[in-house]
């Protein structure tokens, strides 16, 4: 693109380029703006690939550690439930992984620490109410 302005993929229009991510940015946005993968995917109609193998496997064990230390809590089955189903109308969905991160959509979605890397679900806050 010429203009050197590149389109997004929502209308938020909540980014900063070339920034590292932060809570007050859109998640979609960032990703657009950050990863070839992506872009390339809402641009060209390119096939959505999942991340290669290495960072999957890095991603992978970064999550296994963070859920281990959380207590290998899951989620109840209607929030997995509604997890997956935010994940099966996702255009990122790549059989059964998530074509952003390369997750194991069934894995991630009954993990209390986990999240969607576009925002679309969260962590699964586990600390109940507090009593003074």
């Amino acid at each position: 693109m010429g203009n050197n302005l590149m389109p997004r993929p929502c209308t938020c229009n909540n980014v900063i380029p070339d920034s590292v991510y932060d809570i007050s940015q859109c998640q979609m946005c960032w990703h657009y703006h950050h990863n070839d993968r992506i872009r390339r995917a809402w641009d060209d109609d390119e096939p959505i690939v999942v991340p290669p193998m290495l960072d999957q496997i890095g991603s992978l064990v970064s999550s296994v550690v963070k859920w281990g230390f959380a207590g290998c809590k899951r989620v109840p089955m209607p929030v997995v439930e509604t997890r997956l189903t935010v994940c099966d109308a996702c255009e990122f969905k790549k059989e059964d992984k998530c074509g952003v991160c390369g997750c194991f959509l069934n894995a991630k979605a009954r993990w209390t620490t986990e999240k969607c890397p576009l925002g679309k679900w969260s962590e699964y806050d586990t600390s109940g109410p507090t009593t003074n």
